[in-house]
């Protein structure tokens, strides 16, 4: 049976000035029914795994970001906060972006970019996680059953953390029963979105599958803005046993843009620099400049992520559980733009430098990022009997994380001849295209200079500066404890963690020899404890943590080649939190404070 329905009107989100409507097409059970009823995700082993059944409404009530095991929250002596697939389907939030507001202390980066990028918790910018393995990019919600936002330095956990957290996207599993859906949502600003999925048995009792796709299209009050994205996953489960199963999983993105934001500050009357365009006393002028594009229509750029998940569980015997993951990653980034055109002079109302004694114009950029991730992690939990609730986990975990960096620029004469091979010969011509006028209706038509093909592009200065290699290379151990007293009224956990890692930082186009080939290493201990006093039995529950982190982000002096910048952090949390109201209201009260050191800053001797 067949049906199809148009859930009730919401308030859109921001984007939509004027609604959104969605169709689902669900075929083998009704809507009605209880998420419990539509399916049943393949989960041999809980103790590594979180159950939707169990969630109640948007509420989520266990965790394994928290500590790499099935947790409550409650029973966690830090915040956690999670959003659930009910949660981001019903509010049409199909991007990290758009989640970000649903979530304290977290602040999104220009949602405009794309990616999530510049996402920052407790002040931090924050990593991102997919079942566990550091992602360069956040997934699309297509494929992600929940997000889990794990705040404050839990190093411990992980071993890669920012002070302020962590994000970790668990994907969506294949489920016992067979089940299929479509969704269509349109939009203002020619939005349209269409997701759909398939998931069942493939063998009864056996093997289980999942499918997903994505396909989103998008523009923005920005001139020429668009975006254009293509996600698809999917996974099989291998149930070898009742203690055993095997599990592969697949995810790609691929994402165009015209991202061209506009950023810019003008020049006042009094020959000082202003706020933001935004802020122009001038209303109509100010409108304008906000939606300039300054790249034109031909701006691109490109991202494109493949991912690869292999896990396997087993069982020992009801107390001894082992889990082993292996995952892999490549993202491939791609940017042609011209460059910035700088400040409004209000004076003479054109881009200018700050004098205004000469125009500022484009010349042309192109960029390639191509990172590598992978890695693996064995997980052994071990859980005691006696009149004491207590479990263990000990964790072996080693990644591998590669990027390669280019960048060309093209100025001067070869700008010149590129721009006459496109028919633009004559100098008048030129300048349309160097000193785009934001009312000439035309001018964002004018073709950019492909990169391919054309000679002149250079590395010279900057480009020299942001072509480079960085190899990173870590390797670490966890022991984790946690133990209930009291009937279960007080927890404690404890963690402990070693790591280790190696850099490589390679720019061949540096002047200093010592840049060509830059090494370093770093080794740390961090730890985290804290403990849960339930007050009133899951209604009023007192926590204090305490957590040291471990953030190997190296840069590279530009005068004496050494790698710094591998920072630490330790931090404090204290608060209440509880479920109310049959476990349908929870709520967070905390106070914290995190200190970062070891930050990278100019040396003033140089």
């Amino acid at each position: 049976m067949t049906y199809l329905t148009i859930p009730p009107y919401r308030r859109p989100r921001s984007l939509f000035t004027a609604f959104v409507a969605t169709g689902t097409l669900l075929a083998g059970s009704a809507l009605a029914q209880d998420a419990a009823d539509q399916g049943e995700d393949v989960i041999t082993l809980p103790e590594f795994a979180v159950s939707t059944a169990v969630d109640t409404g948007y509420m989520a009530t266990n965790t394994t970001s928290g500590t790499r095991v099935a947790t409550e929250i409650i029973n966690l002596p830090y915040s956690i906060q999670v959003l659930t697939e009910d949660f981001f389907k019903d509010f049409n939030l199909y991007d990290l972006d758009e989640m970000v507001p649903y979530v304290s202390n977290l602040a999104a980066g220009d949602p405009a970019a794309g990616g999530g990028g510049g996402t920052r918790l407790r002040g931090f910018f924050v990593p991102y996680f997919r079942n566990g393995f550091y992602r360069r990019q956040a997934p699309d919600s297509n494929s992600i059953a929940r997000v889990e936002v794990v705040k404050g330095p839990q190093s411990a956990i992980y071993g890669r953390v920012s002070p302020g957290g962590v994000i970790n996207f668990i994907s969506k599993k294949p489920q016992t029963k067979f089940h299929t859906g479509l969704t269509q949502s349109f939009g203002s600003y020619d939005y349209s979105r269409t997701d759909a999925y398939v998931t069942g048995p493939l063998v009864a009792n056996k093997l289980y599958y999942r499918v997903d796709a994505a396909y989103y299209d998008m523009n923005r009050p920005t001139d020429f803005w668009y975006n254009r994205t293509t996600n698809a996953s999917g996974g099989l489960t291998w149930k070898l046993s009742s203690n055993t199963s095997l599990t592969f999983e697949y995810e790609y993105t691929g994402r165009i843009m015209n991202d061209t934001q506009t950023f810019m500050r003008w020049i006042g009357p009094d020959n000082l620099i202003q706020a933001t365009v935004a802020d122009l006393p001038d209303r109509a002028l100010a409108e304008r400049l906000m939606g300039f594009n300054s790249g034109g229509a031909h701006r691109r750029t490109e991202r494109l992520n493949d991912s690869y998940y292999v896990q396997f569980e087993h069982r020992f015997d009801p107390e001894l559980s082992l889990r082993a993951n292996v995952g892999y990653s490549t993202r491939e980034f791609e940017r042609l733009t011209p460059t910035s055109l700088g400040t409004w002079d209000f004076r003479n109302n054109r881009f200018s430098n700050v004098a205004g004694t000469a125009r500022t114009g484009r010349s042309m950029s192109y960029q390639t990022i191509d990172d590598k991730q992978y890695g693996a992690q064995i997980d052994l939990t071990k859980m005691w009997r006696g009149d004491l609730k207590q479990r263990s986990l000990f964790t072996f975990d080693v990644f591998q994380d590669d990027t390669d960096q280019e960048t060309w620029g093209l100025s001067g004469t070869a700008l010149n001849n590129a721009l006459s091979a496109l028919g633009m010969t004559t100098t008048a011509q030129q300048d349309v295209w160097k000193y785009p006028d934001p009312f000439d209706p035309g001018y964002g038509y004018l073709v950019n200079p492909e990169f391919h093909g054309v000679p002149g592009w250079t590395r010279t200065g900057t480009e020299a500066a942001n072509t480079f290699g960085i190899e990173r290379f870590y390797y670490g151990a966890l022991f984790n404890h946690t133990a209930e007293f009291l009937h279960g009224r007080l927890a404690f956990t404890g963690s402990l963690r070693q790591d280790w890692a190696e850099f490589t930082r390679r720019q061949p186009y540096a002047v200093t020899q010592a840049l060509k080939n830059a090494k370093g290493s770093a080794e740390e201990l961090t730890y985290s404890s804290g403990v849960n006093y339930h007050v009133i039995p899951r209604k009023l529950v007192g926590f204090v943590s305490y957590g040291t982190a471990f953030d190997p982000a190296p840069q590279t002096d530009p005068n004496t080649g050494d790698v710094l910048g591998n920072k630490t952090a330790k931090g404090v949390e204290l608060g209440v939190k509880g479920i109310l109201m049959d476990n349908t209201l929870s709520y967070t009260l905390s106070a914290y404070r995190v200190q970062q050191e070891n930050e990278v800053t100019d040396n003033p001797e140089w």
